[in-house]
């Protein structure tokens, strides 16, 4: 796909406004796993109300990926040997998010060094996670203890590596072995600075939800290396969904990206339906299309696949500010040595955590054994061409709700709780081979009940000075409940804005 160039213009100039605002109040906008905090215990929510969980796959039907065959692109500047390998000095960043990947568990918290991704240890909370009669907040403090604890001794034996540092002989057994994981750090003052407890790091592992991401990604993965190569991209870049959601589509992250390509709302509307009834986010097709045309913006701006994909996550004035202020497009230079505000460790491993998904999906097995996936997704497609209810889709049709839902991730829950109406334009999906059934129970929906919501829906102007509180005193209706009818985040509200009142 080539954008005219008068359209890649306007595009351009509204998607680098978008990142250059966006970036100033999140410097990771579309999120990898992060620190563990004190307020914060993970990177991803979950939202009860996405479509069911999968089944497990019937015996004697059970499915395998295929092995991906990248040699075959004609891409620009893209070469099947060279493109997306490891590049000489980014290997330890690489192979420490391949442990991450493909040894830790999310029982498991590894202590770590913020520079040179030193693994010391890691903090087992098997125990936390599977008691229920704690609260998620005591959880998280009895979390903090231990990790606190453990951070703790590690400085003090990286200082005294700091202290012995001419003469290593002198080093405690414990001292010694933690000496040897830093042979491919380079600088003066090393151990000090790594004592610092700001430089050591914990993160969660991920390998149970990397192995769960395998099993959702059978569901799409086909369909999407089919968009990629029809776009012109590589096809490798259909893995940076393990990076961000591990194909989870009830992926949520605190700074409101949404869907299996974590999309935040203002740039997912540069390319996708966001709103209160459609949210294209959350369809894994669609927000496929889209991330591939960011990509593809990103690429031909910076004329670099590396600098591209990690512009993902950085933004791409962002990363273009990094290559002029750098003198090269050197993606291990630029993460190893360039320093901003905004360009912080979720950026600096942005294109390792990509590098690493890519080799651990790729090659599972080594890491895995043989996993079972789940079978594509197949469907029909009908244009609504008038407003109609959920109730009356489902009472005239004879679908399944949960399967509607399924089919249909980018509907939200102002649809699904039956507050509004599915819209007139919307693609709805149905089960595949029932489409000439599905038109004709259609027909039979009468006029009168089709534009019927199971609840009354009232719309509101905000007026300057209002806030959640006041309006939902004033309509008789709770805070949380405005906030579910129109999608939002946090309370901010503006003037002239249009709420939903369930």
């Amino acid at each position: 796909m080539q954008l005219h160039p008068s359209a890649m213009k306007i595009v351009l100039g509204i998607y680098f406004a978008t990142f250059t605002i966006a970036v100033v109040y999140a410097v990771n906008l579309l999120p990898v796993p992060e620190e563990i905090q004190a307020e914060e215990s993970s990177q991803i929510d979950t939202d009860d109300s996405a479509p069911i969980k999968p089944e497990s796959p019937d015996e004697g039907k059970i499915r395998y990926l295929a092995s991906p065959n990248f040699a075959k692109q004609n891409i620009p500047d893209y070469d099947p040997e060279t493109t997306f390998k490891v590049p000489p000095g980014m290997e330890f960043r690489v192979n420490f998010w391949k442990e991450i990947y493909g040894k830790y568990t999310t029982d498991q918290i590894v202590i770590h060094d913020t520079k040179w991704l030193v693994i010391y240890t890691h903090v087992d909370i098997s125990d936390l996670n599977r008691q229920k009669n704690l609260s998620e907040g005591n959880k998280q403090r009895i979390k903090n203890r231990r990790i606190n604890s453990v951070k703790e001794e590690i400085s003090k034996v990286l200082l005294e590596i700091h202290k012995n540092r001419q003469d290593p002989s002198k080093l405690s057994p414990t001292a010694s072995l933690l000496y040897q994981k830093f042979k491919h750090a380079k600088g003066n003052d090393i151990f000090y600075e790594a004592s610092r407890l700001r430089n050591i790091r914990a993160q969660v592992g991920q390998k149970d939800q990397f192995i769960q991401g395998i099993y959702f990604a059978g569901r799409y993965l086909d369909q999407m290396e089919e968009i990629f190569a029809r776009m012109g991209m590589p096809i490798e870049l259909t893995r940076l969904p393990f990076v961000e959601s591990s194909f989870n589509l009830r992926a949520r992250s605190r700074v409101g990206a949404s869907g299996i390509w974590q999309f935040i709302r203002s740039t997912g509307k540069l390319f996708m339906r966001v709103d209160s009834l459609v949210d294209e986010r959350n369809d894994p097709i669609t927000s496929t299309v889209a991330a591939a045309k960011l990509l593809k913006i990103n690429y031909e701006m910076l004329q670099s696949w590396p600098l591209a994909v990690t512009a993902y996550n950085h933004g791409p004035a962002g990363m273009r500010k990094a290559a002029v202020r750098s003198g090269t497009k050197d993606i291990v230079w630029i993460t190893n040595n360039y320093e901003s505000r905004t360009f912080g460790f979720a950026s600096k491993n942005f294109y390792a955590e990509f590098l690493a998904a890519l080799e651990v999906q790729t090659h599972y097995e080594r890491y895995f054994g043989k996993l079972p996936v789940a079978d594509p997704v197949e469907f029909d497609t009908v244009k609504m061409v008038k407003p109609i209810s959920l109730s009356s889709l489902i009472i005239y049709t004879r679908l399944n709700k949960e399967i509607l839902q399924f089919l249909n991730p980018a509907l939200t829950k102002e649809v699904w709780g039956g507050r509004n109406l599915i819209p007139t334009g919307y693609d709805l999906r149905i089960p595949e081979g029932g489409k000439e059934r599905f038109l004709a129970r259609l027909k039979g929906v009468p006029s009168n009940e089709r534009s019927t919501t199971g609840s009354g829906v009232k719309y509101y102007t905000v007026q300057g000075g209002d806030n959640l509180i006041s309006i939902a005193e004033d309509h008789d209706v709770t805070v949380e409940s405005i906030r579910e009818a129109n999608d939002l985040s946090g309370s901010r509200i503006r003037a002239g804005q249009v709420l939903v009142i369930p």
